[in-house]
């Protein structure tokens, strides 16, 4: 496969658009044509192709896929407690920027910290992931 000049693939189908069919939302069941009551009706269902998958969402499910997506691909800075929970999140230390844990808001850096007001705030935490579970 070759790239192109912008140094995307030419061979991968990755697209937007505006669906030109009668067709609903994949995900509400919203629909662009009035109808049989099932689902609202919306002006534009989006058009979403990737590769051979092709899947039509409304505004609203747009959107909501919109801050999944920017959810999933920003990093999150997460205690070791959190770490446990997910090992796919980066753990936050004493080396990061940000001190504070971005799941449950702990301070996650050991830096001016008393080894008491550590426990505490691991204590916190804890509580914080059992009512969180």
């Amino acid at each position: 496969m070759k790239p192109a000049k912008n140094g995307r693939n030419m061979n991968k189908k990755l697209s937007i658009s505006v669906s030109k069919e009668i067709c609903c939302c994949n995900s509400c069941t919203a629909k662009n044509y009035p109808g049989d009551g099932v689902g609202k009706r919306v002006d534009k269902i989006y058009k979403i192709v990737a590769g051979q998958m092709v899947i039509h969402l409304c505004p609203e499910c747009l959107q909501e896929l919109e801050g999944l997506i920017r959810y999933e691909v920003s990093e999150k800075l997460v205690c070791e407690n959190c770490k446990k929970v997910n090992p796919d999140w980066r753990y936050a230390n004493a080396f990061n920027s940000s001190k504070f844990c971005n799941i449950c808001g702990c301070y996650c850096g050991t830096y001016f910290l008393t080894d008491q007001e550590i426990e505490i705030l691991n204590e916190q935490h804890e509580k914080w992931l059992r009512k969180h579970k």
